[in-house]
């Protein structure tokens, strides 16, 4: 599978948003594109604050309502209430890097500043 493969069912243009029922359950193929979305900013994450980074969904119903967490050791850096599962993308490729560079800075600069004001143990 290429690169283009995987990133293609996260761009929803307004033509393929229209075809995606507002009230939907979330099947497998969608579950599999949320889980491939956190864990791509997990895996982004971890190579910019060189600490170990892991995802996290939580009870997702059948209605596609769920929380989605990123955890770096005991540390939460994201936490996104998640709706509507079964429409989750972005309008554009440019849109989905600059989304989920956000991310991943805010991430970043919370590990940071949790490293930075921790006090050394003696």
């Amino acid at each position: 599978m290429t690169e283009a493969q995987i990133i293609d069912p996260l761009i929803l243009t307004k033509e393929r948003r229209r075809e995606i029922p507002i009230v939907g359950d979330p099947d497998e193929i969608t579950l599999a594109r949320v889980k491939v979305y956190y864990n791509t900013i997990a895996t982004l994450v971890e190579k910019k604050t060189q600490t170990h980074g892991s995802f996290l969904l939580s009870n997702i119903t059948h209605e596609g309502f769920g929380r989605a967490f990123v955890l770096t050791g005991k540390l939460i850096v994201v936490d996104k209430i998640l709706r509507d599962v079964h429409r989750l993308g972005f309008p554009s490729l440019e849109e989905l890097c600059v989304k989920t560079e956000e991310v991943v800075e805010k991430a970043a600069a919370l590990i940071d500043n949790t490293v930075k004001s921790q006090k050394p143990r003696i």
